[in-house]
């Protein structure tokens, strides 16, 4: 509903830039979720009742390249498979074609709607 996650989607398809979801042993973690009363967390509203180890993992801290192949992600990206929007294979050159194909569509349209009638 008021997620800016939806905002930073579709930057980066525009931009054709890549979102790597880490898988850490045990669930670990960069960043950790608070427990705010909404649409997931009991309030008035709902009844879903939940405990903080529902929602919280270990974080990671600064020194965690020794978890990564080789200590580093950067000699592993261009292999890794780039999935666009719709889950299905792509390249750079592809996806930022598409980016801009689509940057250029929505000026066009927000140009048409500022024309006077």
């Amino acid at each position: 509903k008021g997620s800016w996650k939806k905002y930073l989607i579709e930057l980066m398809y525009r931009r054709a830039q890549w979102m790597l979801y880490p898988n850490f042993k045990n669930e670990a973690s960069f960043s950790t979720n608070h427990l705010e009363q909404g649409e997931h967390i009991k309030s008035k509203e709902n009844v879903l009742s939940h405990s903080p180890a529902d929602f919280t993992v270990p974080l990671l801290g600064r020194h965690f390249t020794h978890l990564l192949p080789g200590e580093s992600l950067e000699r592993h990206a261009a292999d890794m498979p780039r999935l666009d929007l719709f889950s299905n294979l792509t390249t750079d050159d592809l996806a930022l074609q598409l980016g801009l194909k689509h940057l250029e569509e929505t000026y066009a349209r927000d140009a048409d709607d500022r024309r006077p009638q």
